[in-house]
């Protein structure tokens, strides 16, 4: 009885197994179908040589976004004080490093 519920258990697992491979395999034939559409193509090397159809405008943006910016620094006293940002808040930022009154990274 015991090994009939380990091999019944083994053939479920391996039934799972196969019907993950079985949708696999056609999630990948919907994907090769999708990759062969003049709109896949068209798209992909409009992106891959930067060109646009006769009447679009290309807009170029810097790869760098608001996941790269300088920290915002804030210096608090008696009064609100504006915060500093962008290049101004790294260089405070490394004014206070230097200076030993914060370290990036830590909690104050």
């Amino acid at each position: 009885m015991q090994r009939n519920y380990s091999l019944q258990q083994k053939y479920n697992r391996l039934s799972a197994e196969v019907e993950l491979k079985v949708l696999e395999n056609q999630n990948l034939r919907y994907k090769i179908e999708y990759l062969k559409t003049s709109g896949y193509l068209e798209l992909a090397a409009r992106e891959k040589f930067n060109k646009a159809l006769p009447g679009e405008t290309m807009v170029y943006l810097p790869n760098s976004g608001a996941k790269e910016q300088a920290p915002t620094v804030k210096q608090v006293s008696g009064e609100t004080q504006k915060v500093a940002t962008g290049w101004r808040a790294n260089v405070m930022a490394w004014r206070q490093f230097l200076n030993g009154k914060s370290i990036p990274g830590q909690n104050q």
